[in-house]
């Protein structure tokens, strides 16, 4: 992934592009006959390569993110309630399960996740200080270089939107990280009903990559 900055933004272009490219691959195979067994054979390809390659990213962060894609996609399902909320159980376990596998085979703990915490308190205290507009854009690291305590890592940016644009942009940023995040929850679970594309699978894909 010599194109991408660091593994997490290899991640999360995977997660943006794969929704997206099962959908194109399970239209491709109405092309080949006998179609049941095209479908299953082009969309059990794509996705192995895909989760392959999201896993040896080695971003855990992805692998929530990878979670919530599914967990959308589960509730959109013409399934009745109750076999959607047993999946979604089992996804969640499933999900537990190869976090923690992903995490040993990479050799690395969880301090990475916790030391955000220590990010995330540096934006709040940002935003303490310049409730309305924060500090600007770009000055998380000054910031964080002269709060964090001698032994936390340094970091030039939170490593979170709703973080990031809280510290740096204040209750304005704070406002528009709001909008980002539940615009998408709103979509999926039907306040923007009028909103969704009349292509079904499309917002499906769509909603999971978005999430």
């Amino acid at each position: 992934y010599g194109s991408f900055v660091d593994p997490n933004i290899y991640a999360g272009h995977l997660l943006l592009s794969c929704p997206l490219m099962l959908l194109a691959l399970y239209r491709w195979s109405k092309r080949f006959e006998p179609q049941k067994i095209s479908k299953i054979l082009f969309l059990s390809l794509g996705a192995i390569l895909f989760v392959g390659a999201l896993f040896f990213s080695g971003s855990r962060g992805a692998l929530l993110g990878f979670a919530g894609g599914l967990a959308v996609f589960l509730w959109l399902s013409p399934l009745q309630l109750r076999w959607r909320i047993l999946l979604l159980s089992c996804a969640f376990v499933l999900g537990c399960a190869f976090i923690m596998l992903a995490n040993y085979t990479s050799k690395r703990d969880l301090l990475s996740a916790s030391v955000r915490l220590e990010y995330y308190q540096t934006s709040w205290q940002i935003f303490k200080k310049y409730p309305l507009v924060g500090a600007g854009l770009g000055e998380f690291f000054p910031w964080h270089m002269r709060l964090k305590a001698a032994a936390t890592e340094e970091a030039r940016d939170p490593h979170s939107l709703f973080f990031a644009l809280l510290g740096q942009c204040g209750s304005i940023g704070l406002i528009v990280a709001l909008c980002r995040i539940f615009f998408p929850l709103a979509l999926v679970f039907g306040f923007l009903h009028k909103e969704r594309n009349k292509d079904y699978k499309l917002f499906v894909a769509v909603s999971c990559a978005w999430l």
